[in-house]
C-alpha cells in the first residue's frame, strides 16, 4: 500500500509538471491548442458529439460550448433543431438560404455576425439557415444533412462548400477506421458508382460513451495536456504531397478512389435537390495557396469545373482569388488555429457575392436582393 501510494503521490505530481510545462507553451504561443475553461458546463456540453443516426456529429438542440485558444475565445449556442444559427421556422413562403458545411462554414473562432452566411443574409435581407459542424465532416456527411435535415427546411436553391484540406479523408473509409475508430461515422464503400452506406460503430447510445465522454471532458477542460495529446495526435495525419513538396493540399494530393465518392455525394445531392440550383464553391488553406504559387492551376479545380458542366452546377475556386487579393495570406486565417478570421470570411463572402451577382444565376445586383438563394455546404 505505501509503494501504491508513493506511486500516485508520484504520477500525479509528474502530471501536474508536464501540464506546468505545456501551459508555458501555450502562453508563450509556441503551441496552438484549445486552451482548458475550467468550466464543468464545458465538461457536460454536447454541442460537438456523435448524436445522429444518420450523418453522425451535430450539436444537441440549445447546447451550448465556450471554445477557447490564445486567439479567440467564443460562445457557440445551438437553436431547437442543433443549429449554431438563430431560432428558424421550417416552413417560409420566401426565398431563403439553407447553410450545410463544416467548421469554416459553421464559423469556428469567430462570432455570428462576423461569419461568411451572416454577411450573406445581412446583404441580401434573405434569410441563410446555417446547418455547418466542425467534427471532421466530408461531402458524404453534407448529402446526408440534407437528405435527413436540412431539406425539411424551405428553401429554394444550394451553394455547397468543398474543404479539400480534409474532405477527401474525412470521406475515406479506409483512413477512418485507423483516425476516427472510436467515432460513429457514415461512409460510403465500394467502387464508383456502386456504393453501400456504413457506419463505423454500430450504435450512438450506451452508458459506457456517456462515462468516457464525461472523462475525456474532464481532462479536455481542467488541463492543458489532454489538448496537446489530442492536438498531436491528429497532426501531420495526412500523406505528405507529391514529388518535391512537403505539405499536403487537397487540391493536389488526392486520390483517385477519394475523388469518385466526393462526385458521387454530389450527384446524390443533385438528385435530393430535385432541380434546384446549386453552386460549389471550394475553400483553401494556407497549404494549398502555398502549393499554388508554385504551380498555379490545380487538377482539383479542372475536375470540378468539367464535372459541374456535365451535372449542371456552378462552381466557384476561391483559391485562385484569395492568392491573388492579397499576399498576406495568413490574414486569411486566425493565428492560433487555421480556420477563417475575420478577414478571411469578410473576402470569401465578397467574392461568393459577386460570382453571385456576376450572372451565374442572376444578372444584376438588384436582383441578388430580391432573387438569390443559396445553400451552403461546407472541417474543423
Amino acid at each position: 500500500m505505501k509503494s501504491l501510494k508513493l506511486f500516485l503521490i508520484s504520477s500525479i505530481i509528474s502530471f501536474v509538471m508536464l501540464d506546468l510545462g505545456v501551459f508555458f507553451l501555450v502562453e508563450s504561443g509556441r503551441l496552438n491548442i484549445n486552451k482548458p475553461t475550467y468550466s464543468l458546463r464545458s465538461v457536460t456540453s454536447r454541442f460537438w458529439v456523435d448524436i445522429n443516426e444518420d450523418f453522425g456529429v451535430w450539436h444537441e438542440p440549445h447546447s451550448s460550448y465556450n471554445h477557447k485558444k490564445s486567439c479567440f475565445e467564443v460562445e457557440y449556442e445551438a437553436n431547437s433543431h442543433g443549429a449554431r444559427d438563430v431560432e428558424r421556422l421550417k416552413s417560409s413562403d420566401k426565398d431563403r438560404v439553407v447553410v450545410l458545411g463544416d467548421s469554416f462554414v459553421e464559423g469556428v473562432g469567430v462570432s455570428l455576425e462576423k461569419r461568411l452566411t451572416n454577411l450573406l443574409e445581412e446583404q441580401s435581407k434573405i434569410e441563410h439557415l446555417n446547418f455547418g459542424t466542425a467534427g471532421h465532416f466530408g461531402t458524404t456527411q453534407y448529402f446526408l444533412m440534407y437528405k435527413k435535415l436540412a431539406k425539411e427546411f424551405g428553401h429554394s436553391s444550394i451553394l455547397l462548400g468543398i474543404l479539400p484540406n480534409n474532405d477527401f479523408y474525412d470521406d475515406d473509409y479506409s483512413y477512418g477506421k485507423k483516425v476516427y475508430f472510436d467515432r460513429y461515422r457514415p461512409y460510403f464503400v465500394g467502387q464508383y458508382p456502386e456504393y453501400d452506406l456504413i457506419y463505423f460503430k454500430e450504435n450512438l447510445s450506451g452508458w459506457e460513451l456517456r462515462f468516457f465522454s464525461y472523462i475525456k471532458g474532464l481532462f479536455r477542460e481542467f488541463t492543458y495536456t489532454y489538448n496537446a495529446i489530442a492536438f498531436l495526435s491528429t497532426a501531420n495525419r495526412f500523406e505528405y504531397g507529391g514529388e518535391g513538396t512537403e505539405t499536403y493540399s487537397g487540391y493536389y494530393d488526392y486520390k483517385k478512389d477519394q475523388l469518385d465518392v466526393m462526385f458521387y455525394s454530389i450527384e446524390k445531392l443533385i438528385e435530393e435537390a430535385a432541380g434546384k440550383k446549386i453552386t460549389v464553391f471550394t475553400i483553401p488553406v494556407i497549404g494549398d495557396l502555398l502549393r499554388f504559387d508554385k504551380a498555379k492551376s490545380s487538377p482539383l479545380s479542372k475536375e470540378l469545373k468539367e464535372f459541374s458542366k456535365s451535372k449542371g452546377f456552378n462552381y466557384l475556386d476561391l483559391l485562385p482569388l484569395m492568392h491573388s487579393h492579397t499576399r498576406q495570406w495568413d490574414k486569411y486565417y486566425l493565428p492560433c488555429d487555421g480556420h477563417w478570421s475575420e478577414y478571411g470570411n469578410a473576402v470569401a463572402f465578397k467574392y461568393i457575392k459577386d460570382h453571385l451577382q456576376g450572372g451565374s444565376w442572376e444578372t444584376n445586383s438588384s436582383q441578388f436582393h430580391h432573387h438569390s438563394r443559396l445553400i451552403t455546404v461546407g472541417e474543423f
